[in-house]
C-alpha cells in the first residue's frame, strides 16, 4: 500500500473504530442532553469545540519539525 493510501484509510479506520465502540455511549450522551434540563448545556459542546478548533487551525496547519519526547530525538 502506498504511503498516500496509507495516510488516508489509517485515520479513517481508527475514526471508524472509535465510532463503533463509543456509538451506544454517544447515544445516551445525546438523549440526556436533549431530555435532562440539569445536562442540557451539554448540547453547546460541539460549537465551542467546533469554535476553538476554527481559533487553532494555523496552529493545525503547520508542519511539526520536532519531535514531542526525548526520547525520540536523533542521537548525534
Amino acid at each position: 500500500m502506498s504511503v498516500t493510501l496509507r495516510q488516508f484509510y489509517q485515520p479513517l479506520g481508527i475514526a471508524a473504530a472509535l465510532a463503533f465502540l463509543y456509538f451506544t455511549v454517544g447515544v445516551k450522551l445525546g438523549n440526556d442532553w436533549w431530555h435532562d434540563e440539569n445536562y442540557s448545556h451539554g448540547l453547546l459542546i460541539p460549537f465551542v469545540i467546533g469554535f476553538i478548533l476554527w481559533q487553532q487551525r494555523e496552529h493545525f496547519r503547520q508542519p511539526k519539525s520536532q519531535s514531542a519526547a526525548w526520547w525520540l530525538e536523533p542521537s548525534g
